[in-house]
């Protein structure tokens, strides 16, 4: 599994200072990843970290979610 995937990504305009709420939603596919030795998409257990910022480099929150 890549260290990093984009999965989602919003860019709402706001005048400074401005918050806004941002919603999507992850499908099971958007966790999934390629297995070339069984041929198809696999969706391994353990740990997630979602990650919410305005860059790779600036996150600015984390949670993490156990499947």
């Amino acid at each position: 599994m890549p260290p990093r995937s984009l999965r989602g990504f919003s860019k709402p305009h706001l005048a400074a200072g401005a918050t806004a709420q941002v919603t999507f939603q992850l499908r099971k596919k958007d966790l999934a990843v390629w297995d070339v030795t069984q041929g198809g998409w696999m969706l391994a257990h353990g740990e997630y970290k979602m990650a919410v910022g305005t860059s790779s480099r600036k996150i600015a929150e984390t949670v993490t979610l156990e499947l």
